[in-house]
């Protein structure tokens, strides 16, 4: 995101935890959008003020609800309109101070970082960067720019035409065994675990002590298949818990997945509810039953699957009587 003659350090460079947090007294409307007409989005403006209100001010955390990409998306669309920009791809890929701005604007009413506005405009516009398996070269290259570098990923990442987080993901994952997990690999995984500690683990303090497995291989590895199975008496997931994960989800006041406190959930007395992750796991495979789940709510994906799982009990009580 660095180069000569473009601002894009504001995006890139500077660390989240030096840009000044946005306050409810300050004048948040960027010059030159002020619209004529009512704004078809203001009740997400709204949505999002109020949520900065409720946190004191603070950056919102986590994966990035439907809200804010559909504030982010309006952003863009209002932005492009405005200055004319038929391929937002091209724009994107261009060294210039007009794309800085772009930033700063279309991250109006978003309380996250710029960095991590950045990012989401690459997830939602792929074609913006490279994409796709990393060749052999860029792999020689990945591993050139890390020496010169060291772990200033945004910086690569821009030298490469590919996210920080791609290239920070590929060169963890350097040097790591794919697919089953060896007797061996597992009684490492969980003396490192043991010796950091479950409460708060350090992912990759716990692959260098694999070795042949990165953090993301370690933490997932832990998370859906081993810390369940190290308590004395696991027990398995059944329909009942599926019911019962809904149930929950139903009783709650969340608007949004990311609203669900899943590590808290998991906390409660379930046994067979192994950690939030895995929570989440099982109700993303859920609400796919539900036919264009992509276009519903999330309270209307919830009643859905209770009525396809309530449906599914009846019709296996008629099957067994």
């Amino acid at each position: 995101m660095s180069d000569s003659g473009s601002s894009s350090g504001h995006v890139s460079e500077m660390p989240p935890h030096k840009r000044r947090k946005i306050s409810t007294s300050d004048d948040v409307t960027p010059p030159g959008l002020h619209l004529q007409e009512p704004d078809p989005y203001d009740h997400l403006h709204r949505s999002m003020f109020g949520s900065v209100n409720e946190l004191g001010g603070e950056w919102i955390k986590g994966r990035w609800r439907k809200a804010e990409i559909a504030l982010l998306q309006s952003n863009i669309s209002r932005y492009c309109q405005k200055h004319d920009i038929s391929n937002l791809s091209e724009f994107i890929q261009e060294r210039s101070k007009e794309r800085s701005e772009f930033y700063i604007e279309v991250a109006w009413g978003i309380k996250r970082p710029l960095f991590h506005v950045y990012q989401q405009i690459l997830r939602l516009f792929p074609s913006a960067s490279t994409v796709g398996r990393f060749t052999e070269d860029e792999v020689e290259q990945l591993k050139m720019l890390q020496q010169q570098y060291g772990n200033r990923w945004a910086k690569i990442g821009s030298q490469m035409d590919r996210t920080d987080h791609s290239v920070r993901v590929k060169f963890d994952g350097l040097g790591s065994v794919c697919g089953t997990w060896s007797k061996q690999e597992v009684e490492l995984l969980v003396s490192a675990v043991t010796e950091c500690g479950e409460d708060d683990i350090n992912w990759k303090i716990v692959a260098r002590k694999v070795k042949t497995r990165n953090s993301h291989q370690c933490r997932q590895k832990w998370v859906f298949f081993m810390c369940w199975k190290q308590l004395e008496s696991p027990v398995s997931w059944c329909k009942l818990d599926n019911i019962r994960l809904v149930q929950e989800l139903s009783q709650s006041s969340a608007t949004d997945e990311e609203e669900v406190d899943w590590k808290k959930m998991a906390e409660s007395d379930w046994p067979p509810a192994r950690s939030g992750s895995y929570l989440r796991c099982k109700w993303t495979a859920l609400r796919r039953q539900v036919a264009n789940y992509e276009l519903r709510s999330f309270r209307a994906n919830i009643k859905c699957c209770h009525k396809i799982l309530m449906n599914n009990c009846k019709t296996g009580n008629e099957a067994t009587t």
